[in-house]
Parts: structure tokens; sequence; C-alpha cells
């Protein structure tokens, strides 16, 4: 989300300012995209630890089935869904929205993001950032919060953190923490953007 100079992080991670994402070498055009939510390969290994806990017989097996969908589309959706259940807690509900007009940009966009880090880009082009940022982060979600805030805090120190209990990658969408994400991100955003939100 970027409103008025000012950034805020997805659970996932963070979402940098489009003026601290270098282009993609084989397309110029702007769009935006998901970011990866993993800046380091500590970072990364432990996020791979975290799935491989959660995973069971089952979802393993879910997770081939999807492998032999045929139309990205209903790979991309599937997967999605998946997804969404191994790293949720106690959700109000699936429902999301889900662009699928682009099924390979996921994909495409963590390449980008390897690429970038083996590289050297990121995260250090992120101290370009001199806005305020908010990482909301549920300390259920597979990804590790406090690693990541660690490996970004060097290149971005006005970065604030808000960690959850009983909370996974989707706070606006989990039981216990739904109300209070809403609330602190209206809050922060009033307090360190000074934007007016109709409530």
């Amino acid at each position: 989300m970027r409103l008025d100079g000012c950034s805020s992080a997805r659970a996932c991670g963070f979402v940098p300012s489009a003026r601290a994402v270098p282009e993609r070498p084989r397309d110029n055009r702007r769009r935006p995209r998901r970011r990866s939510a993993t800046f380091d390969l500590p970072s990364r290994d432990q996020l791979s630890a975290n799935m491989a806990t959660r995973m069971n017989d089952d979802m393993r097996r879910r997770f081939e089935q999807v492998d032999q969908l045929t139309d990205p589309n209903d790979r991309f959706r599937a997967l999605g869904s998946l997804t969404m259940e191994l790293y949720s807690f106690d959700l109000v509900t699936t429902d999301q929205e889900i662009d699928d007009s682009e099924p390979g940009s996921n994909h495409e966009t963590w390449e980008d993001m390897v690429r970038l880090q083996t590289e050297g880009v990121y995260p250090a082009a992120f101290a370009a950032i001199k806005s305020p940022v908010l990482m909301l982060h549920g300390a259920d979600d597979p990804h590790p919060g406090q690693m990541i805030r660690a490996s970004l805090e060097p290149h971005i120190p006005q970065l604030e953190y808000r960690e959850w209990q009983r909370c996974g990658h989707y706070p606006w969408l989990e039981k216990s923490t739904r109300d209070e994400f809403f609330s602190v991100l209206r809050k922060w955003l009033q307090k360190s953007c000074k934007v007016r939100l109709a409530i």
C-alpha cells in the first residue's frame, strides 16, 4: 500500500515503493507486482523449515495434485487456496480476490527477487525509502517476521514492526486480529502519513 509518501508492509513482509524497485530487464513497463517475503538466505531457510513442519502427507499429496493441473489459471487458484490454508491460523473467511490475469507472474516475481538479492540490489535498494514504513505480521505466519525485520532494519531504520500471536499470513482475515489489524493500520496511517480515512 502506498499513500502520500508512506509505505506499509503486508503481513508477508515488505512491499517497497515503486521508486525503490528496479525494473525487470526484459520488461520496461511499470506494473505493480507482489514482492517476496524474505530478503536473506537465513530467513528463506527458516521459511522453508517452517513450511516443511506444517506440511503433512495429505497437504503434500494435494500440492502434487495441483502440479498436475494443465490450465495455468486453475493451477494458480488452487495453489492460492492451498497456500492460504498453509499460511493461516484461524481465518474469518477464505474469500479473497485473486487476479489470475497473469498466472505466471508470481513465479517471475520470485525469480526477479532472488536475482536481485544475489546481485546485492535487495535489500540495499530499500535505503532509498525515506517515508515511514510499517510491517504488520502474524507470529504464526511461516515467514519469519522477526528475522525479516532484522534483515531490513539496517536499510530501513524507520521501519515499525507489529506482530500478533494466533495470527498467520493474513492478519486482516484472521479471527483473532482482524479488527485490531484495521485499527492499528488506520491509526498508523493517520499519525505517520496524515491521512484522513473514512470509517
